[in-house]
């Protein structure tokens, strides 16, 4: 099947069976994870401290890093 979806779309595919019903897609689960990583980034001082300066601002998005190692 990844073969096929690769002929068809130049892209690699990744996909993964799951035996349990109802499972998260890895989509959803980067959804969610996302979704927490922004809330927590809400509570924090610096952000306050950005929104004491900049009222206005909004956290839209995170961007992680990874290690290179």
């Amino acid at each position: 099947m990844s073969a096929k979806l690769y002929e068809w779309t130049n892209d690699r595919w990744i996909i993964s069976l799951s035996k349990k019903i109802g499972e998260l897609s890895k989509k959803e689960k980067d959804i969610i994870s996302k979704k927490k990583l922004l809330e927590n980034a809400k509570r924090g001082e610096v952000y306050k401290k950005v929104l004491e300066i900049f009222p206005d601002a909004e956290l839209i998005d995170i961007d992680v890093k990874q290690d290179e190692n």
